[in-house]
């Protein structure tokens, strides 16, 4: 039985559970934090074959490590990709083909491209997602440059005041964890960003079957957390998804798309809020 709230969290792309290491503590101090780095991402392992890193295997994994954990329910907090993994779990919840044994007790969304008609793509997704993606990440894989321009992508997802040292810091280690070989035989994260961002293309397909789900009613609550400067995934997207879900449009004001890195203290407010 679990006799402490637990919160649930389901990073980004292409980041993995680091993106929350600033407002770890503070969530930990009032309850169990559960994360894990999806496959493809962070410290979990890359096979180069055989796995598609689709947002469907994304929520199977969910599911999976949740049950092997012993989790039941707990309130669940996304980012970005987890944004469209947790519609899926959402969806598949409201159709009655989850885990019988499992319920949220409240969701929140944050910062990611939800809508994808409003996303403001970077030129490096842009190009991953072409027929091409493949030998431009292979290329920007193997020289220098390829890394600044990684670098020079990631920095124009925070916001113009964010502090330029700590997030520099956070760039860095977001690289390194990219680069991170899990077993001999594994790929790097980075030499799979041609496959895991084809969950962009997933979004396409089936955001009309996601959004159809998310607009029937639920019996727990679901929240939408927003940092607005985010140039990737604009406002616009998360008062679409409040209208849709009919939840207030919770709003951090000059932070960018990584809320919980810019501003630990605020989001990790609206996070425990859930737990009142």
């Amino acid at each position: 039985i679990q006799s402490t709230p637990t919160l649930l969290l389901l990073h980004g792309f292409p980041s993995s559970c680091f993106e929350y290491h600033r407002a770890w503590p503070l969530l930990q101090a009032h309850g169990r934090v559960v994360c894990f780095d999806f496959l493809g991402f962070g410290f979990s392992a890359k096979p180069a074959q055989n796995l598609t890193y689709s947002l469907f295997e994304h929520a199977d994994t969910a599911f999976g490590v949740w049950s092997q954990l012993g989790i039941s329910h707990g309130h669940l907090v996304s980012h970005d990709m987890g944004d469209s993994v947790l519609t899926e779990i959402l969806t598949r919840l409201q159709r009655g083909v989850a885990p019988a044994n499992f319920r949220p007790d409240s969701v929140l969304f944050t910062n990611g491209g939800m809508r994808v008609q409003h996303i403001n793509k970077r030129l490096s997704q842009t190009l991953l997602l072409t027929p091409f993606g493949e030998a431009f990440n292979t290329l920007a894989g193997r020289v220098d440059v390829g890394r600044k321009f990684a670098r020079a992508q990631l920095r124009s997802l925070w916001s113009p005041t964010a502090d330029p040292q700590q997030r520099e810091a956070d760039i860095t280690n977001i690289l390194l964890l990219n680069s991170w070989v899990a077993k001999p035989g594994d790929a790097t994260a980075f030499s799979l960003l041609h496959k895991t961002i084809n969950y962009l293309a997933e979004r396409y397909l089936y955001e009309p079957r996601w959004l159809a789900e998310l607009a029937r009613p639920f019996d727990f609550p679901l929240r939408v957390l927003w940092g607005d400067s985010d140039a990737v995934a604009p406002l616009c997207i998360g008062q679409s998804i409040a209208d849709i879900v009919k939840a207030e449009l919770l709003i951090l004001p000059n932070v960018g798309h990584f809320l919980m890195l810019e501003q630990p203290e605020e989001y990790s407010k609206h996070v425990l809020a859930a737990l009142n």
